[in-house]
């Protein structure tokens, strides 16, 4: 079989067997008269997504991040290991490689990089500095990318050859980061799977949950009506939070309801609450201003969740150690952890449930999901053409098309083991999660704005103090002065035609 028929047919089991699973038909029905079925599939098929491009083998080449340190890495949902091994998650990423370099007629070239967190920046630079023009796509972590964009070393996002209001981008989370109207450096969508992988979520005790409300579905209830809200966590907290040694207070050892594993783990918080870091101005600019009544009200449900006697902050420094605190039922509710995060509980012994960010009131109108500041994303350093920009930003987009409909439904169910296609509440809550990824300003910006904005609100639930106005009022001129200075390169890389 030549390797057009086999990627065809591999991709196709792929996309066919939620369907199969979905239908739950009879072998019987589905075997009938397959021949007259053949016929009419050609007679309708439609017009191949890859007519009319053609770009005679030319390579694109990406240069993606192994490192884990940590942190996540989709290193493998990207390159993947560059050949069929009988992983279904490797096989799909390498059909799905090989059907966009077919389609396409191009060459994916692949380089990995295993710079630390804080090895990134200067690699990147240095890159630039020498002006090579050794890679078409950089996939590394976001602080990195915001600080090259900010030296003027990115080119900016050619959103017309992307599908940019299609589901295999991540559109609300990158206008979030337009300080500059319309003008945008970073990549975010299914292609580059660190987005998701790295996405924060919340894990709960679904044995805990039963065993306090008759119903291992409650919160998965309350989720999908609407109604999650930091009310409704404070309260199954305080509902399951359990005084084991009687002593009558609550402390490591007893039942917690909620832990982090310090104060500044409740940032993805301040996403999912709905505040809104950047207005409009008269003349169409950006502000920076959240010095609003919906800022206070979120100071005060944060400063009283971490304040709570059911609350539990216990610095690990690394995720599987959290993870294991998590399995010693130690806490109901975790936080600060990530969706790949998934992948390490398979041998917790009660039922993991996981759970979306909760919204501050139920008049806030969607979820919100945030992405953690190591999350890998994708860019394109200024070293490249003018004239190979429509050539990457189109193989990008085809690239992220065919992971949507390919590798994330392998990955929800060989690394998640979650069932993308019978409907579970699990994969319900994934898809929630992946639709919702939105608001990533202040975390992608935290280190430019000297993590003012984060601690704007951190500080008051950290010193019981709700006087949000008066630390705003203390940070501002500080973090006003390095928003105009970011404001300012990335104006000097449009200048420069980036």
């Amino acid at each position: 079989m030549n390797s057009k028929k086999w990627i065809s047919l591999f991709l196709a089991m792929l996309l066919t067997v939620p369907t199969l699973a979905a239908c739950g038909n009879d072998v019987s029905e589905t075997t009938a008269d397959t021949s007259a079925q053949a016929e009419t599939e050609t007679e309708t098929a439609e017009p191949s997504i890859y007519d009319g491009y053609d770009y005679s083998g030319k390579a694109l080449r990406i240069f993606s991040s192994i490192n884990e340190f940590d942190s996540t890495n989709a290193h493998h949902l990207i390159a993947g290991t560059g050949e069929t091994n009988g992983e279904i998650v490797n096989d799909a990423v390498f059909a799905r490689n090989a059907a966009v370099e077919e389609g396409l007629n191009i060459k994916l070239e692949f380089t990995p990089c295993d710079w630390n967190y804080a090895e990134n920046t200067d690699g990147l630079t240095q890159i630039v500095l020498a002006g090579e023009d050794l890679y078409d796509v950089i996939i590394n972590d976001v602080l990195a990318l915001v600080n090259c964009a900010k030296a003027g070393y990115m080119r900016t996002i050619r959103e017309e050859y992307l599908s940019l209001d299609s589901g295999w981008w991540y559109t609300d989370a990158m206008e979030c980061l337009e300080v500059i109207p319309d003008v945008n450096f970073f990549l975010m969508g299914d292609f580059f799977a660190d987005c998701l992988n790295s996405a924060h979520v919340l894990y709960y005790n679904k044995d805990v949950i039963l065993d306090n409300y008759g119903d291992s579905g409650y919160v998965e209830d309350l989720i999908f009506e609407g109604n999650w809200t930091i009310d409704e966590v404070m309260s199954i907290m305080e509902t399951c939070a359990l005084d084991v040694d009687g002593d009558g207070t609550y402390k490591e050892g007893d039942l917690m309801g909620f832990y982090v594993d310090g104060l500044g783990s409740l940032a993805p918080m301040m996403g999912s609450l709905g505040v809104e870091y950047l207005k409009k101005g008269p003349d169409g600019s950006n502000i920076l201003d959240f010095n609003t009544e919906h800022s206070v009200k979120v100071t005060e449900k944060i400063s009283e969740l971490y304040n709570s006697p059911y609350f539990i902050t216990k610095s690990f420094g690394y995720a599987e150690e959290r993870i294991q605190f998590f399995a010693g039922r130690n806490t109901v509710i975790m936080g600060y952890q990530r969706l790949g995060d998934l992948q390490r509980m398979r041998d917790i012994e009660f039922d993991v449930g996981i759970a979306v960010y909760p919204k501050l009131d139920t008049a806030q109108e969607s979820y919100r999901t945030n992405l953690h500041d190591t999350t890998e994303i994708g860019g394109v350093l200024g070293t490249v053409s003018d004239d190979n920009l429509e050539f990457i930003f189109t193989c990008l987009d085809f690239l992220s098309r065919t992971a949507a409909e390919s590798v994330i439904p392998v990955w929800y169910e060989e690394a998640l083991k979650v069932k993308y296609s019978s409907g579970t509440e699990e994969a319900q809550m994934i898809d929630l999660i992946r639709d919702t990824i939105d608001n990533p300003f202040y975390v992608f910006y935290s280190p430019a704005l000297h993590y003012n904005v984060i601690y704007t609100f951190l500080d008051c639930a950290g010193s019981k103090s709700l006087d949000f106005a008066s630390n705003y009022a203390k940070k501002d001129p500080s973090t006003q002065s390095a928003y105009q200075e970011l404001i300012a390169g990335y104006q000097a890389a449009v200048d420069a035609g980036m």
